[in-house]
């Protein structure tokens, strides 16, 4: 098992040709595809800055291949071809076929992932993740997950992966040393736990909707639509009112006490890259409270921050400390 840095001093960013232009083009891609994440992300020194956005080059290239849209086989293809390209990529194992090869963002995302010691039980939970989209129920006739705990055992695959691998190259502080290891980590999967149940309520109406080819989604349980006397369908509509409203307060509630969970995160990383941590968290909070302060916006839309505010939360996180402001 490998160990948390403790600081990124004498990791450089490589200057060849190639090198600098995958790593354009993994910012690009952070900048077209994550409005919340690269809020936070810019304020991540180099070169774990480059690192995190490779990473979410690659993840965002999986998240293509469930939800692009055509048929079930194409996606199920889409997948097996990423899989393969990052099994042969990072491991060896395989030949890549080579159309996936052409993809700028493989040569940062295979430094990021050497240079900082992202383990691979991570990225195979990621991808087990996606797997586990591609066979999403049709959730007229049933619902992909039965209750709390097995939602939350989904959003360790696809969100608490995400945090172990943010909390790996950001580092450890100092003071913590890498004897704390398990506990930063253990809270760096809460963390994720908590933005990925943010991102359900977020993209309710949206994942139900499905359309251009990717199929109706519902990622919510069924034990609390059963506790609440509600199918899907009623909480777009809204047609209980109370009901709809008692679901969603609830689930809000269960991402927010994750949000608490893991409250000590920001203390145990890399002091240089706990504005990053700060303003990701704000932002996604932030969405978490327009829901929580008007439940019914998830049956509507998908749920946002606006660009601006998003701007201030990532300056005022960046800021903070030099200004001696609370931070956002």
């Amino acid at each position: 098992m490998s160990a948390l840095p403790v600081t990124g001093a004498g990791i450089v960013l490589p200057t060849d040709d190639r090198f600098v232009a995958s790593a354009a083009a993994c910012r690009a891609i952070v900048r077209e595809r994550a409005a919340n994440f690269y809020w936070g992300l810019r304020l991540t020194p180099e070169p774990r800055r480059s690192a995190l956005y490779a990473v979410y080059a690659w993840m965002r290239a999986g998240d293509d291949a469930v939800d692009d849209p055509g048929s079930d086989e194409e996606r199920r293809t889409k997948l097996d071809r990423f899989e393969c390209a990052t099994r042969a990529t990072l491991w060896g194992e395989g030949q890549i076929e080579r159309d996936d090869s052409r993809e700028p963002w493989w040569c940062s995302f295979a430094w990021a992932v050497e240079t900082f010691g992202i383990e691979r039980r991570v990225l195979e939970g990621m991808m087990s993740g996606l797997r586990s989209d591609l066979y999403h129920p049709d959730p007229s006739v049933e619902l992909a997950h039965a209750d709390d705990d097995a939602l939350d055992g989904y959003c360790a695959l696809v969100g608490s992966t995400v945090g172990e691998a943010c909390v790996t190259v950001w580092g450890l502080a100092p003071s913590i040393g890498n004897s704390s290891r398990e506990e930063a980590l253990r809270l760096s999967r809460l963390r994720g736990i908590a933005f990925q149940r943010t991102n359900i309520l977020r993209d309710f109406a949206e994942d139900l909707r499905g359309g251009g080819g990717v199929p109706p989604r519902v990622y919510l349980p069924r034990s609390t639509f059963d506790a609440h006397g509600l199918i899907p369908e009623q909480l777009a509509s809204w047609s209980k009112p109370e009901a709809c409203r008692a679901l969603i307060v609830d689930q809000a509630r269960r991402a927010a006490e994750a949000y608490r969970a893991s409250a000590g995160l920001e203390s145990m990383i890399s002091p240089d890259c706990r504005a990053v941590l700060r303003a990701m968290t704000a932002i996604y909070r932030g969405v978490l409270g327009r829901i929580e302060r008007d439940p019914r916006r998830v049956a509507a839309e998908r749920v946002r921050l606006s660009t601006w505010r998003k701007a201030v939360i990532a300056v005022r996180c960046g800021l903070a400390p030099r200004l001696g402001l609370a931070p956002a």
